[in-house]
């Protein structure tokens, strides 16, 4: 009797393990190879954690009182997208009284008509004054949320708030994207190419495209990639494009997933999980992108990211570093014969080679310049010493620069906040750093490496303009709330709007002088000569602005002579 009770639980057992995994695998099939329910696992749109029309009344949020309205954008699908329009923190006064007298009238006119649609229409007094507000904006940051939620999402809040913190003369436009909040249709990445060209059209309407700042966190930096990809090849970028816990590709990201571990299973088979990947429909691809993207790229990522692993923005550093690299050779290099072809192809293997073994970390690098042995610098007088000098003997509050040249990484430099550190060079060879707007030989690319203990690190190629910000500490949703980020976007953005300006200064008086000097005379030589001569000033004065290692420095440590600053030699 016993027995057989015993046989038969263990039959029952069998058969209900069998039924769980035939139950499994049958849901999971239905949940990863049909579009249609793909769409709801990789875009998790279905999470609305509060009812959409809330988002109707921004002023409901922790959000500055009268600095936001709601707009909705439309597709050329025909769609109606819901965004937020903020304010930036340096509205005046005066502005902000007036939006809140008219915000008081709208509302009991509304009121008294019971509409409900805070949106506002053309003529509103309230939607002139953003208008007018948007129009002489000196920057604007066109936001992309990630997964689940919406614009109002309380993160994303902090982030809204940490970009204005960041950059005080900066305008915000956030949207939710099809599928998202209280916007029209079903998420796809096709529709989102659509959503952000929309949001792009309707922004640039008002402000040119050269004081757009591209944003996009999470999902939303392969939205933010695509449209900065559709951009360049229509010869309109954006000023620059900032990627927060970026992802390479949506099927590598679903595969490294670990919070929810859906497709886990798959990794023990590798002809399913392959099967898996090419199966996917809405990839984002941003790993390829990035590779053709030439724009100003800072890339924000949290060391305790378990979401979307911290590697993902390591490969995308690397990998657009060493596209804009290979770029600027093909630029340069111009190969008429069989032999010179055979070289060219092998100058650029070899540019290739070296940048794919490029060490990233500063642990490997401070290693790897200790083993050179005892390192000499050159002081301000110009004398050579044989070793490191610890600086903060003079100034206690100066930051450590650690530093190495290797490959692409020629200059290396780095900054601390933290006190009782060391300013440490590696040498340096190559041409002399190129004025303004000029190009680097192709042999040489400096990329700089900052430290900030307890606080996280950057490295960053002055170059081609390309950073990676590793917050210490942060999680997925929160590199906004660390004060490094904060200051790195607002030095990053400084430094690209302060070059691209000394460069089209540069650009423009020396085309002046070309054509003054065709017809002019002796007289309109000099007086070009003499404003040449201030252009020149103006543009050296600029040079360290456009640095942004420089820059950072200056913020922790205060006004520095940069002929004080030791530079290591062999």
């Amino acid at each position: 009797m016993i027995l057989n009770l015993i046989t038969t639980a263990l039959v029952l057992c069998i058969l209900g393990v069998v039924f769980l995994l035939i139950a499994y695998v049958t849901s999971l099939a239905i949940l990863l190879f049909l579009p249609w329910t793909q769409a709801y696992l990789v875009f998790a749109h279905w999470l609305k954690l509060q009812n959409p029309s809330r988002l109707l009344t921004p002023e409901a949020y922790t959000l500055r009182p009268f600095t936001t309205r709601n707009i909705r954008i439309a597709t050329s699908d025909g769609l109606q997208l819901g965004a937020w329009h903020i304010l930036p923190k340096s509205t005046p006064r005066g502005v902000l009284e007036k939006i809140q007298e008219s915000h008081a009238k709208s509302s009991t006119e509304s009121n008294e008509s019971n509409e409900t649609d805070s949106t506002g229409t053309e003529n509103d007094p309230t939607t002139i004054l953003f208008e007018d507000a948007l129009k002489t904006a000196e920057k604007v940051v066109l936001y992309f949320h990630g997964q689940v939620g919406d614009r109002g999402k309380s993160n994303r809040i902090s982030t809204y708030k940490a970009i204005q913190e960041a950059m005080p003369t900066a305008h915000v436009v956030t949207i939710d994207c099809r599928g998202y909040g209280d916007s029209d249709g079903f998420p796809s990445e096709a529709g989102f190419k659509t959503d952000a060209m929309a949001a792009w059209l309707w922004l640039t309407k008002r402000v040119a495209s050269e004081a757009v700042v591209v944003y996009g966190h999470s999902l939303g930096s392969g939205v933010a990639t695509n449209l900065c990809l559709q951009l360049e090849e229509q010869q309109d970028a954006p000023l620059a494009l900032i990627l927060d816990a970026a992802f390479t590709s949506m099927p590598e990201m679903m595969t490294a997933y670990r919070k929810i571990p859906i497709v886990r299973p798959f990794a023990r088979f590798p002809y399913l999980l392959n099967h898996f990947k090419t199966r996917m429909l809405d990839r984002f691809e941003t790993v390829r992108a990035v590779e053709a993207i030439r724009s100003p790229l800072l890339l924000i990522h949290g060391q305790e990211d378990a979401d979307v692993l911290i590697s993902n923005s390591h490969t995308l550093f690397h990998t657009a570093l060493t596209a804009r690299r290979l770029h600027s050779y093909t630029k340069e290099l111009a190969v008429t014969e069989a032999g010179e072809a055979a070289s060219a192809e092998e100058e650029l293997a070899r540019a290739g080679l070296e940048l794919s073994f490029q060490i990233s970390h500063t642990t490997s690098r401070i290693e790897r310049v200790a083993k050179d042995g005892a390192l000499s610098r050159r002081g301000h007088g110009g004398e050579v010493l044989s070793e490191a000098v610890d600086v903060t003997k003079d100034t206690p509050s100066l930051p450590s620069l650690t530093s190495s040249n290797s490959g692409d990484a020629g200059l290396g430099s780095g900054v601390t906040s933290g006190s009782n550190s060391t300013l440490v060079n590696s040498p340096r060879y190559g041409p002399k750093e190129p004025e303004p707007g000029e190009m680097h030989e192709h042999g040489q690319c400096h990329t700089v490496q900052l430290d900030f203990p307890r606080e996280g690190s950057l490295e960053y190629n002055q170059d081609y303009q390309i950073g990676f910000l590793t917050v210490q500490y942060a999680v997925h949703n929160n590199c906004s709330d660390f004060e490094i980020a904060r200051e790195v976007l607002g030095a990053f953005l400084r430094t690209v709007e302060n070059r691209k300006f000394v460069h089209g200064r540069s650009t423009s008086a020396n085309d002046v002088s070309q054509d003054k000097t065709d017809g002019a005379s002796s007289d309109t030589s000099d007086s070009q000569s003499g404003r040449s001569g201030i252009s020149s000033s103006s543009s050296s004065s600029s040079r360290l602005e456009q640095d942004l290692a420089k820059v950072l420095c200056l913020d922790k440590i205060g006004s520095v002579d940069l002929c004080e600053v030791p530079e290591v030699v062999e």
